[in-house]
């Protein structure tokens, strides 16, 4: 359609066929994918469209969906059928259609395959889940980092915790030894030092003190009483 000059094919005339193909590549499929969207919301629980109750925008939309194919489909029959003319002369006419023809049924199908795919692939409902999850998604992944560093931090406190016991059992230096020894130590508590400067004092010191002998005095003998005449004779003794 551009006549572009293959022998040369470096042109401006190569550009812009290059520019037009994908502009109406691009805009058809665009379009195509709107007409699939609209009538998405219309597919029913068996997985069709009908084609009853479709809103404005919709029937609009689908109409110009089906425009468009046609318009694309005889575009690239004419196109075609010229190229085989040019390419094979007058005489291959037959051929020339056969091959317009292929390609242009080709083409409408291409364009019912996007528009089919977009209406019946999926649903609202499922787009909505699916954006449900795309929201919940990086809270629950920053919830599950958080949960790992958590029990990072456990293992750490439980190491910490050990070696501290460990290091109460064996006694810390600096440990204050003026402090009474606990019940049932045999160890003796060092003097404080006021019980120290106590008993360095003169004053503190204990004088020996003088012992006097002490005699007992001797104990007197004991008496003898006789027993009255006409008794029996007994001696009593006192003490």
């Amino acid at each position: 359609m551009t006549n572009v000059d293959w022998s040369s094919p470096f042109s401006a005339a190569l550009v812009f066929a290059i520019l037009l193909a994908a502009m109406v590549t691009g805009i058809s499929f665009a379009f195509f994918r709107f007409a699939g969207d609209r009538l998405q919301q219309y597919k029913n629980d068996a997985g069709t469209v009908p084609l009853r109750g479709l809103d404005e925008a919709t029937t609009v939309a689908a109409v110009l969906a089906l425009a468009a194919m046609a318009a694309l489909a005889a575009l690239m029959f004419t196109r075609m059928h010229a190229e085989v003319i040019n390419a094979l002369g007058p005489g291959a006419g037959g051929t020339a259609i056969i091959i317009g023809l292929t390609l242009a049924v080709i083409s409408v199908l291409a364009s019912t395959l996007v528009v089919a795919v977009h209406a019946l692939d999926g649903s609202t409902e499922a787009d909505r889940l699916d954006a449900l999850g795309d929201a919940v998604a990086g809270p629950l992944n920053q919830e599950r980092r958080q949960r790992k560093q958590a029990d990072n931090l456990d293992q750490q406190i439980t190491v910490l915790a050990r070696e501290a016991d460990r290091a109460a059992a064996e006694g810390t230096p600096g440990q204050d030894t003026s402090a009474p020894p606990p019940t049932g130590s045999s160890t003796p508590a060092a003097p404080s030092p006021r019980a120290q400067a106590r008993s360095a004092s003169p004053l503190s010191t204990p004088t020996a003190r003088t012992a006097w002998p002490v005699t007992a005095a001797p104990r007197p003998p004991p008496k003898s009483t006789s027993a009255p005449a006409g008794s029996p004779s007994a001696t009593f003794t006192h003490p």
